[in-house]
């Protein structure tokens, strides 16, 4: 909720970033340090438990994590960036159609 309300009322045009990119990989680089984290706080444990559940390697569990993390991040920002996009159009044509 928190990425979708910035992506509402943060005027990514006027910036000229693209929304999702710039939120995809802010997600990306979170929850891989996120992962990291955790991993240094529970001395690998956490991280080679659930790679064994799954049966992936760390590293590529790290991949997977931040690739979720960052595609979930981007999507809430780019749609409330459509959002904001879609009423600021509305309020053009309203505009145009009143005068």
């Amino acid at each position: 909720m928190p990425l979708f309300l910035l992506g509402v009322f943060l005027p990514l045009v006027k910036w000229k970033v693209n929304a999702f990119l710039t939120a995809f990989f802010g997600g990306l680089f979170t929850w891989i340090g996120a992962t990291l984290y955790y991993e240094m706080t529970y001395e690998g444990q956490l991280i080679e438990a659930i790679g064994e559940v799954m049966q992936l390697n760390p590293i590529l569990l790290y991949g997977l994590v931040g690739l979720i993390g960052g595609t979930l991040s981007g999507l809430a920002v780019y749609s409330g960036f459509l959002l904001r996009k879609g009423r600021e159009a509305l309020r053009l044509d309203i505009h145009t159609i009143n005068e």
